[in-house]
């Protein structure tokens, strides 16, 4: 009876790992084709046993806070200045990211930096490489960040038109273990974090392929653009209302850049952003800012995806002057 069992048990073994393997195959194409179809090319995806038993990696937020790895924020910038400080919150745009430096950005070639020398104010930069909007509310929803912080003239949050995406990401994407930060918003207009269930099964790879397919073909479907909108506004809504409850003179300022892989323009061009600047959000569109088409080769560094150090620092000038006079 045992031995039956056993056999049994490795059978079940073995036909879970030829489904994970397979899907683990037909994902690896499709991301190698979709990757091409935007102009990329050598791009490297992990073999099928790297991190197999790593359940929380660098997309994850207890990766951030718990792992000595981490790299952490990055340090502020124009500390000599005087003024009222910036806090900058986004994705890697915002932190400063080439994929092909294998040491990162030095933190004198990041936006933060720019921002910082074009304001004449100290800049503190909260972003980080992978995060969406709702990190931003995550973070502002702490008390140590009010602690650790000065009182800020603009709370800058850059936004990338992938950013709709990432707020549906259940993990970051097929290539990454762990559960990614989702908030969903109530009928009452609260906002709510989704915490994971049985984690540990979202390290498999046709797990997460379904999670991929449900990303894209259900949550980001025409029929819940509205919703998903809703969802985004809400976040922003949120963020900046916990700021000025300390702060009610702080400006919130979004500015809206449409990368390369232009995913989710009809969420970037939407005429409802009107919504959050009639909240006393100040909306900028990066692109017309700098009248640059921010997707044209002059515009993207050597990875051919993240802003050159030509862009953000004339970027930075052209919000400085928007801003300031």
């Amino acid at each position: 009876m045992k031995k039956k069992l056993l056999i049994h048990f490795l059978i079940f073994i073995f036909v879970i790992f030829l489904a994970d393997l397979m899907c683990y195959i037909g994902v690896y194409i499709w991301q190698v084709r979709l990757t091409k179809s935007n102009g990329f090319e050598n791009v490297h995806f992990p073999s099928y046993f790297k991190n197999r038993l790593v359940f929380h990696d660098h997309s994850t937020l207890y990766f951030f806070e718990k792992d000595s790895r981490a790299m952490g924020f990055r340090e502020p910038c124009g500390l000599k200045y005087k003024g009222k400080a910036i806090w900058l919150f986004g994705g890697s745009f915002a932190y400063g990211a080439d994929m092909t430096l294998s040491d990162g950005v030095p933190d004198d070639k990041t936006f933060g930096y720019f921002l910082s020398e074009a304001f004449k104010r100290p800049v503190y930069n909260r972003a980080y490489e992978g995060w969406g909007i709702q990190h931003m509310l995550y973070w502002l929803k702490k008390p140590e960040t009010f602690e650790q912080l000065p009182e800020p003239e603009y709370v800058i949050f850059f936004h990338t038109s992938d950013n709709m995406l990432k707020l549906v990401n259940i993990t970051y994407d097929v290539w990454n273990n762990g559960a990614y930060l989702r908030y969903k918003l109530n009928k009452d207009g609260s906002l709510e974090e989704i915490k994971p269930v049985l984690e540990p099964l979202w390290n498999f790879y046709f797990v997460k392929a379904a999670f991929a397919a449900i990303e894209y073909k259900v949550f980001l479907s025409d029929k819940n653009f509205d919703k998903n909108f809703d969802l985004m506004k809400a976040i922003f809504l949120e963020s900046k209302k916990i700021v000025n409850k300390k702060y009610p003179n702080s400006r919130f300022v979004i500015l809206k850049y449409n990368e390369v892989n232009g995913f989710g323009e009809d969420y970037y061009n939407s005429p409802r952003w009107n919504e959050l600047e009639k909240a006393g959000i100040v909306v900028v569109d990066a692109g017309k800012l700098i009248n640059k088409d921010l997707k044209s080769e002059e515009c993207v560094c050597s990875d051919k995806y993240h802003p050159s150090e030509k862009v953000l620092k004339e970027l930075a000038a052209a919000l400085s002057a928007e801003l300031q006079n």
